[in-house]
């Protein structure tokens, strides 16, 4: 692949980048930082402006940000972001006007800090999972619609961590919504995943799923991505990397115990990492996954006949 001949744009940050994301279908950049800030770059021929300067925890508070998630639909403008403070357990949840360049909501979650976030596939609800007192994690909901509403719209403690782990071994890795917003799934550090009824929190846990090992002790992050689909090439339901080194996929007809749930697509030497899904009708492979080791292998890529 030849390299790029363009003149790069070039920003420096007063702290590691951890994660970079794109506002869908605009030229904002988001860059999040471990100083409790996210900054905002435009990057489009033209358009590069001052970097914007989002505070989401002072900087001598000496939170982290955790997580940040850009709105859709109506909340397009808004980016929400979370902090969390690894001493003491606080955060500050917010949402920012990306135009006005200030945080126009500080929701309510009784100050404790931030696991992971994300808003439904419509960007109507954002839901929160935080750290509380005793390592009790909490999801809320709140309707993003309404900007004046400040509390969560419902809530409910998660399930506990089996045994007896220490914090290390306790978190919330991610949270992702199914496509017609009905069921949100949790991956956690246990190597677990767990779905409710995002409509109705209050039900309780629907299904529980599992990867193979982990547990306290083991230097695994768990489930670190789950990615819900619907249609072919894999049906409905959604996938998750797990300790086990393996991608499944979980489906939603199924029950959780049934040995026919939780097949799996790919199967890797390590922990899985990271994976993404590539549209086959493109050309790209189906699926790529990213190991602890370091590798990245593509499943289901076909390399192209020379004499096509």
């Amino acid at each position: 692949m030849p390299a790029c001949t363009a003149c790069p744009l070039e920003e420096k940050f007063p702290d590691i980048p951890e994660v970079v994301k794109y506002q869908p279908g605009e030229i904002n950049l988001a860059v999040q930082c471990n100083n409790g800030a996210v900054y905002i770059i435009r990057d489009g021929p033209g358009d590069a402006g001052p970097v914007r300067h989002l505070i989401v925890a002072q900087a001598q508070l000496k939170h982290v940000t955790a997580d940040m998630h850009w709105g859709l639909g109506r909340t397009k403008n808004l980016l929400f972001a979370s902090s969390a403070c690894l001493a003491d357990g606080t955060g500050y949840h917010r949402a920012f006007d990306v135009a006005k360049g200030r945080a126009v909501v500080n929701f309510d979650a009784e100050g404790q800090a931030c696991s992971t976030l994300t808003t439904d596939p419509f960007g109507d609800n954002l839901y929160i999972a935080t750290e509380g007192p005793d390592s009790r994690y909490t999801l809320r909901q709140y309707d993003v619609r309404d900007l004046a509403r400040k509390t969560a719209k419902q809530h409910i403690d998660l399930e506990p961590f089996a045994g007896n782990p220490s914090r290390n071994d306790m978190d919330i890795n991610c949270l992702s919504v199914s496509s017609d917003g009905i069921y949100i799934a949790a991956g956690r550090m246990d190597n677990r995943l767990d779905v409710y009824d995002a409509r109705m929190l209050a039900r309780g846990l629907l299904y529980n799923f599992a990867h193979e090992g982990g547990g306290p002790g083991t230097d695994s992050y768990g489930v670190v991505k789950v990615q819900w689909v619907d249609g072919v090439p894999y049906g409905t339901g959604f996938l998750s990397g797990g300790v086990d080194g393996c991608v499944r996929l979980w489906d939603m007809k199924l029950a959780g115990e049934d040995p026919r749930n939780g097949e799996v697509l790919a199967r890797c030497d390590y922990d899985v990492a990271t994976f993404t899904l590539g549209n086959m009708y493109e050309g790209e492979a189906p699926l790529v996954v990213g190991e602890r080791s370091g590798k990245v292998t593509m499943f289901g890529y076909q390399k192209p006949d020379p004499w096509d």
